[in-house]
């Protein structure tokens, strides 16, 4: 139960620093240099956590297997901020659909991917809450182009 909390958490500090950063540091755009200090700061960090994994446990982390994976998915992430800040420079009044439609993006294609590559079974549950979320995307937009009341 403390992780969806953790993650909701987490997840509403993240799009808020960002749409902070976005728009008291870069209105118009020119944040690739935020976003490689970004990574060189999480880069940082992480390394900071694996000396003191060695120091604990005597084991280390570096191994190539480790380091090929943080590039693949570094690669993927460090696009998706990049294309989040395009997207919000692009929309600036539409941050209000811009990260939850992005949130719940992320989620449904981890669903997708879940069920093409793992053969992941959904339950009834699960297939209602990916209908809903593709509804709630569907409402946000309409609402913010169309206004309903």
């Amino acid at each position: 139960f403390l992780f969806p909390i953790i993650i909701f958490v987490g997840s509403g500090i993240s799009d808020a620093i960002v749409q902070y950063a976005e728009k008291t540091y870069f209105p118009k755009g020119n944040t690739e240099f935020f976003i490689i200090i970004l990574f060189i700061t999480a880069g940082t960090i992480g390394f900071l956590a694996s000396l003191i994994q060695f120091a604990k446990k005597k084991e280390w982390l570096f191994t190539k297997k480790n380091i090929l994976g943080g590039i693949i998915l570094g690669i993927p992430n460090y696009f998706s901020i990049y294309f989040l800040f395009k997207t919000l420079n692009a929309f600036p009044a539409k941050s209000v659909v811009v990260f939850p439609a992005n949130n719940i993006g992320i989620v449904m294609l981890s669903t997708l991917l879940a069920i093409v590559f793992f053969k992941e079974k959904l339950s009834p549950i699960n297939i209602i809450g990916f209908i809903l979320a593709i509804i709630s995307i569907i409402l946000m937009y309409y609402e913010n182009i169309v206004p309903l009341f």
